[in-house]
């Protein structure tokens, strides 16, 4: 694979492979992101949505098959480089995932305390100017505890954003917010990357959200991607599992199971 991270797709997955004692989770998984596209996994419990983006930031190695992010390839870095791609990427994760004892700017300016040199007073200007971008000004000295659901996600989203990464992880983006909240994060997801121009990766079972901030939608089922497409079409799809997920409903080959 070429190390040049500007040819290329931002993220490629070849022939992936991963089983856990026994069980096949991913069983040949072809997929690519282009750079500055949005890409959402869409698929059931147990799918292996949250193991397909284990692999892509290296968590997880393959059995077999390659990851490439950004040009390099994931299996074959050494440790060090790959704890430095890892600095490329932003996480929105599930439930935000906040410190709880730390102040909301020390929580989004995390990464910059811990990873450069910058001075504290700079990271709280840098985490003040984030925080406003997705809404939330004047929070700062607050904690946590104190926001609602939905304004600790923002926080999140802020939190992924503040070093301006190139690919944007976002975990189950709505989950657990009521359907105007999802709506406000879907659309801070969708201007943040207009802004930034970052590549951004989805995992949901959210059809509503998937449809809002994807560019194309990708179906997980069994361990395999069985279509890939526009909303518009995924959301037609003539799939019998597909259209199934959908609407809702529970596929047909798994009733009576």
């Amino acid at each position: 694979m070429t190390s040049d991270a500007s040819s290329g797709p931002a993220i490629l997955i070849e022939d992936l492979y991963k089983q856990f004692e026994g069980h096949e989770v991913l069983r040949g998984i072809d997929l690519h992101v282009d750079h500055g596209e949005s890409l959402v996994i869409i698929g059931g419990s147990g799918a292996g949505k949250s193991v397909l983006m284990k692999h892509i930031i290296g968590l997880l190695t393959p059995d077999r098959g390659e990851v490439t992010v950004l040009g390099k390839s994931i299996g074959k870095v050494k440790q060090r480089e790959l704890y430095e791609l890892r600095k490329s990427f932003g996480k929105l994760f599930q439930g935000a995932a906040l410190f709880d004892s730390l102040p909301i700017w020390e929580n989004v300016g995390f990464s910059l305390l811990e990873h450069t040199r910058m001075r504290r007073s700079e990271v709280r200007r840098a985490a003040s100017e984030t925080l406003r971008q997705v809404g939330l000004p004047n929070v700062e000295d607050r904690y946590p505890a104190e926001l609602s659901v939905g304004q600790r996600k923002r926080v999140g989203l802020a939190r992924a954003i503040v070093n301006k990464p190139r690919i944007l992880l976002c975990d189950e983006p709505t989950t657990g917010l009521d359907p105007i909240m999802g709506d406000v994060i879907d659309n801070l997801i969708v201007r943040m990357r207009k802004q930034l121009g970052v590549t951004t990766f989805t995992i949901t079972h959210d059809m509503k959200s998937a449809s809002k901030i994807a560019d194309r939608i990708a179906m997980l089922y069994k361990g395999k991607i069985i279509q890939v497409d526009t909303p518009e079409v995924i959301l037609r799809s003539e799939n019998d599992i597909v259209r199934n997920f959908v609407q809702g409903k529970r596929p047909s080959a798994e009733k009576g199971e």
